[in-house]
């Protein structure tokens, strides 16, 4: 059964993927068990051999790092060699014998120095050795320096150094998050140092990648956070999103799904939308507020040095070594002109040279609660009767006699035909009363619980293996993932690959392959909360899903009056909410591939090349099948019959519909790129790089629909009547308005979409005397969907920052209580684009269905002068670490200017016509500014116990400087009733919420409001083109946000827990959106149980602000969008709690195992705190047409296991 599964979801060609991964991984764990076996015998039989070439030998075989500076070498020596099996301290002895050297062994590292005539005191030589972590792994950029001058240097990328000092003077060894080291030179030549880290509960990696470099952090001038994959491990989701909520200052992460990670509402991409799609309606990231908008507004993800295309879900968190989030423009403007809305850099696990091959395997399960459909507070069933015979008695429903399909539409529910036949006369008020008693005592919420809803529920398993030989290194893991939804008969599986190697070429050169796979089916076959939007046909609070046997119950969407007078070609026209949720087939394959290569060649002291060439491809294939017994098929097939046809109109004899869709993405980067690091007198540190990359984005939508389809035989009806006949709406009774074309899938859409980007920058660091930093950055961006001119089309971009190390300041040495202060300050230009907007003509092409012949439409006009959105961004910030590294973080302030950025641009209609009003341009600028600041606190700390807090706050807000061609009287019409509809504002916050000042109601029940003077204003005021009608309410976004974690371990236990916070913000009371207008044929029911305290009657004005049941929307809107339903955002959230237990390694010993953990965690605990009295919850509010529940509790058990 599971074979046949995995077989279904990753198709035919899964077995021979998965024999040659496990080919790879078990050749790679036997070389390296080989070699590990073997690590102590040479040998070398060769004649005339240099002394290079027998080192060369020697640190391949015997799996060593044989260090030796050049200069000590003898090119001109040759030697024969005839060592078979030798130890390693035979072959050096031989080899170094013969050519006046000698060397000093430590661990896996081969010191070899110029043999010395005499070992008498020495007045200066060169001093070589090994700098390494208290783990002895090599440490690249250590600082050496000769104390009381101003000589040193550092180490390199194997951790080895060779400085220049005199005997009786002091080396100083430094190094981010470690302890100094000073060591006395007496007649040694080699010094080796093992640094001790200044902390264990260091969180930040010390070597920051921003995807094109990595950096010590401490000479980064720019504002960026790192999150440790221990950080990421705390979280056991199978999505990095949840994981990343709350780690990261200044980087707001909402979620509005609290029941899945990466089964999303909608996992298909768009050609045409602004900004991103897939999973857009269940999170959203934004770091540092507003940038744009019209643009892209999601943060740009980069993985292993390059950029992805893809959605965070489809990389397994477990491989991630360390995601660092790059915030302002000095840290970001390397990336150009995607950078404005910040920078995601995923650096994933590698494996490590000469190490044992190692395997961990982790798994997780997760179950949570039914959500509460009492959150959503709508109307009982008898507040609902009660509704619909008061909407009767007013006459805003009546019965009308069925004679068409179009008077048949208004067929309502039973509630209100029960009130219709009491007002004719047709039944007593005691059979009314009686059968609405029977209605009232309904209440179906828990058959939906019951027939839609589930516990939602995941697992997770994750498998990696890592290692390496003396040359080499490899990681590779697999992981499966699988989640059901709150929705029954919704699920979705994922099983990601990572296959990652590194070879060192010729001792010289670095190779380095990367290769991810993410696989993904996806079933959407649930029945949603959209059966409860507001609209003419919902399910009534009476109306049950099945009788008392569970036997589905059928109702009537078209009166049964007319519906019985059709002749027998007519299908059941009744609509059964069990049967369609049990005829759903709806399934999705997404297979999404990522492939990189990376060569990284040495060309003289310090200057390296480096060349990436990368390939991304997603494939989606989409399928929706209508059975032919689903209501979509029987209505189709209906509306499309003539009333006295024998057989249906369309010829349909059989079989259902299929909807296909497919998309194909193709995306390739290719990077050449010089680096450069050197240091000069031991004082002056270089860093640089420049490069040119070329990136092409592919994609191509296609898609068709297939009547008459047969899953089991794969063919289609082919007696199709496509042939165009207006009389069939007319003679049936359809209005001629409202016919539409039937379309029987003889014309698929196919669309396709190609940017291409070329740009060059450059990166400089530099660093005097490890306390004064400066950085430089340019880039040169050039896109082919900004037209032909490169006056609009490429555009330069850069940054400047410095930084000054002030605790490294003489004046500060007697500072003890100070570890580490430094001040950054920075400014640059980031860029913005849109994926939609063009500078040419759009045009639609289609068949004209009159003559059959082809036609096209202008979409959109010409804008040439089309340019890329700028941010110009001031930095300024302090980082800390004191008493003793007890109290560490750091403060930003930042200021941000976009300017250029795309908005609407009001047209002439004369000019277009009917196809649009207005043209996107570069018209509107945004200020804005806010400050990130994060704080450690190691409360204590000795053998068994541990306890600190980490407290992160961050605070944006943002005014709109100019929309120059949008001004408040372009939004007049919205004054009247309808304030959401109002954009861009000069003067105001792209978030404010205008609403009005409610005044009560009147003495006929229609809402009133305050004007700016205080004077009363009626609803029968219909025209209101003042701004100064309305009031800001506040900010829709919270400006203040942040998290609060405590951890405390003792001995083998753990205990966290984590929590979010938000203040500052305000919602609109989720309330009712219509009563029944004439813009409706239908009544259109609302379930807000607001309509219940609708005014009824003279006097009722005193104790209520809901307006009474009418046709206008003045009244109704002036209601809903008012302060008195303003509500602040404000809360404390407990997000989770963890205890984990480290099993005892003694124990573990001897099973072999290196280490287990097992943890127990209960996330999305809820509200500790709301500023809302009325029990919403800011993240999960209703609209007009989505229904969003709070999370249930999550009870979480994992496991991890390392061998």
């Amino acid at each position: 059964m599971k074979k046949k599964r995995i077989k279904k979801l990753f198709g035919d060609d899964f077995p021979k993927l998965m024999r040659f991964n496990l080919f790879l991984v078990a050749s790679m764990i036997c070389l390296g068990i080989s070699a590990q076996n073997n690590s102590t015998l040479i040998t070398i039989k060769k004649n005339q051999i240099s002394i290079e070439e027998a080192f060369s030998a020697i640190k391949s075989q015997g799996k060593v790092f044989v260090m030796y500076q050049s200069k000590i070498i003898d090119k001109n020596v040759r030697m024969d060699l005839n060592l078979e099996k030798v130890s390693l301290e035979k072959a050096l002895n031989v080899i170094c014998s013969r050519t006046g050297l000698r060397y000093e062994i430590k661990d896996k590292y081969v010191l070899v120095t110029k043999a010395s005539s005499s070992k008498g005191h020495r007045r200066s030589n060169d001093i070589t050795g090994m700098v390494a972590d208290e783990s002895g792994e090599p440490l690249p950029g250590a600082t050496v320096m000769v104390v009381g001058r101003q000589v040193g240097t550092i180490s390199d990328e194997d951790g080895r150094y060779s400085i220049n000092a005199n005997s009786g003077e002091t080396l100083r060894f430094s190094y981010i998050g470690m302890n100094n080291v000073e060591k006395r030179i007496g007649n040694e030549e080699i010094i080796n140092v093992a640094f001790k880290s200044q902390s264990h509960l260091l969180q930040e990696v010390e070597v920051v990648s921003n995807g094109y470099q990595n950096l010590p952090k401490d000479r980064i001038t720019g504002s960026f956070s790192t999150v440790s994959s221990s950080e990421l491990k705390k979280v056991p989701t199978p999505n990095v999103i949840q994981r990343l909520e709350g780690k990261v200052p200044g980087m707001k992460i909402t979620l509005y799904a609290g029941d899945k990670t990466f089964d999303y509402n909608n996992t298909l991409k768009s050609l045409v939308s602004t900004t991103r799609t897939v999973g857009a309606t269940d999170y959203n990231i934004g770091i540092r507020g507003v940038n744009t908008v019209n643009g892209e507004q999601f943060p740009l993800i980069v993985v292993d040095g390059v950029i992805t295309e893809m959605d965070l879900s489809n990389f397994n968190p477990d491989d991630i070594d360390n995601i660092t989030v790059l915030k302002d423009a000095a840290a970001a403007s390397i990336w150009g002109v995607r950078a404005a809305n910040g920078v995601i850099v995923i650096t994933t696990k590698k494996g490590k040279n000469a190490s044992k091959p190692s395997i961990s395997f982790s798994a997780s399960w997760m179950t949570q609660g039914k959500p509460d459909l009492g959150y959503l507070k709508g109307l009982s069933s008898a507040q609902m009767l009660d509704y619909e015979k008061e909407l009767v008695n007013s006459n805003y429903l009546y019965s009308v006699d069925p004679d068409s399909y179009y008077d048949a539409q208004y067929y309502f529910p039973e509630g209100s035909r029960l009130a219709m036949q009491l007002k004719s006369g047709s039944i007593t008020q005691t059979q009314y009363d009686s059968r609405v008693a029977e209605l009232s005592a309904i209440d179906n919420r828990s058959q939906i619980m019951d027939y839609f809803y589930q516990r939602a529920s995941s697992q997770q398993y994750n498998l990696s293996v890592s290692g390496g030989g003396a040359s080499s290194s490899y990681y590779y893991s697999a992981s499966y993932s699988k989640e059901n939804p709150y929705t029954k008969r919704d699920s979705g599986e994922r099983l990601t690959l990572n296959l990652s190697n590194t070879w060192k070429l010729f001792d010289w050169a670095t190779l380095t392959t990367n290769f991810k796979g993410s696989f993904f089916t996806y079933y959407n076959n649930g029945t949603t909360l959209s059966m409860l939007y507001p609209r003419g046909r919902i399910l009534m609070p009476y109306e049950q899903i099945a009788d008392e046997n569970g036997n589905g119950i059928s109702y009537d969407r078209l009166d049964p009056g007319w519906t019985s007078t059709l002749s027998p070609a007519f299908k059941d026209w009744k609509y059964n909410y069990l049967q369609e949720q049990s005829l759903q087939n709806n399934k999705q394959n997404s297979d999404n591939y990522i492939g990189n290569i990376t060569l990284n060649v040495p060309i003289y002291d310090g200057l390296a090349s480096n060349t990436t060439f990368a390939l991304e491809k997603s494939y989606v294939k989409s399928a929706i099948y209508y059975d032919p017994n689903s209501y979509y098929i029987r209505d189709m097939l209906n509306y499309y019959t003539y009333p006295t046809a024998a057989t249906n109109s369309l010829g349909i004899k059989q079989g259902g519909a299929l909807d296909k869709s497919n998309s194909t993405e193709n995306n390739y980067t290719f990077r050449e790129q010089l680096n450069y690091n050197n240091v000069f007198k031991g004082i002056h540190r270089i860093n640089a790089l420049a490069g040119i990359e070329f990136r092409e984005t592919n994609m191509g939508l296609g898609a068709y629909t297939l009547f008459g389809y047969n899953p089991q035989t794969g063919l289609t009806d082919t007696q199709l009547n496509y042939s165009y006949n207006p009389s069939y709406s007319y003679v049936a009774g359809y209005s001629e308005n409202d016919y539409t074309t039937f379309n029987g899938g003889g014309y698929p859409s196919q669309a396709d979409k190609r940017r291409r980007f070329l740009s060059y920058y450059a990166n400089a660091s530099y660093t005097l005397m490890d306390k004064y930093y400066a950085s430089a950055s340019v880039r040169y961006d050039d896109y082919n969907n900004f037209g032909v001119s490169r006056k609009y089309r490429a555009t330069p971009l850069y940054s400047f920052g410095t930084k000054w190390n002030i605790s490294r300041e003489s004046f500060m040495k007697s500072v003890s209580w100070v570890n580490n202060l430094a001040l950054r300050l920075t400014y640059g230009i980031n860029g913005n684009l849109s994926l939609s907007t063009y500078p040419f003509t759009k045009i639609s092409i289609a068949t004209n269905y009159t003559t059959n012949e082809p036609s096209a439409s202008i979409v959109s006009v010409a804008n040439p002068q089309l340019k890329w959105e700028k941010t110009y961004t001031t930095n300024i910030g302090l980082d800390f670490f004191l008493f003793n590294e007890k109290l560490s973080g750091g403060i930003d302030y930042y200021y941000k200017r976009s300017r250029d950025l795309l908005y609407d641009f009001p047209f002439s209609a004369s000019m277009l016509g009917n196809i649009a009003q207005t043209l996107t341009r570069n018209a509107a600028a945004i200020d804005s500014h806010g400050i990130d600041t994060h704080l450690n606190v190691v409360a204590y700390r000795d053998k068994d116990w541990d306890a600190n807090v980490g407290f992160q706050f961050s605070y944006n807000t943002n005014k709109v400087k100019a929309n120059a061609f949008f001004k408040e009287s372009n939004y007049a019409n919205y004054y009247s009733y309808y304030p959401d509809g109002i954009g861009l504002l000069e003067g105001y916050s792209t978030d404010r919420l205008f609403v009005y000042r409610n005044a009560g109601l009147d003495e006929n029940g229609l809402t009133q409001i305050y004007d700016e003077n205080g004077e009363i204003v009626k609803s029968t005021t219909t025209n209101l083109t003042s701004l100064k009608i309305l009031k800001n309410a506040g900010h829709k976004i919270p400006p203040y946000f942040g998290s609060l974690d405590f951890n405390v371990r003792y001995k083998q236990f753990s205990l966290s827990s984590f929590a979010t916070y938000q203040f500052g913000s305000v919602f609109l009371k989720p309330t009712l959106n219509y009563y029944i207008t004439s813009m409706y044929r239908n009544a259109y029911f609302d379930m807000s149980g607001d309509i219940a305290q609708r005014w009824r009657k003279a006097g009722d004005e005193a104790t209520t602000y809901v307006p009474k049941i009418s046709s206008s929307m003045y009244s109704l809107n002036r209601y809903k969008y008012s302060d008195i339903n303003v509500l602040k955002g404000d809360y404390i959230r407990l997000k989770q709690i963890s205890l984990s237990y480290d099993l005892d390694k003694a124990l573990l010993s001897k099973l072999h195992v290196a280490s287990a953990q097992l943890t127990f965690t209960v996330y999305n605990l809820g509200l500790l705190w709301k500023a809302n009295k009325e029990g919403f919850d800011p993240d999960y509010t209703s609209g007009y047409s989505s229904y969003n529940l709070p999370p249930e509790k999550s009870y979480m058990f994992s496991l991890n296991i390392n061998f």
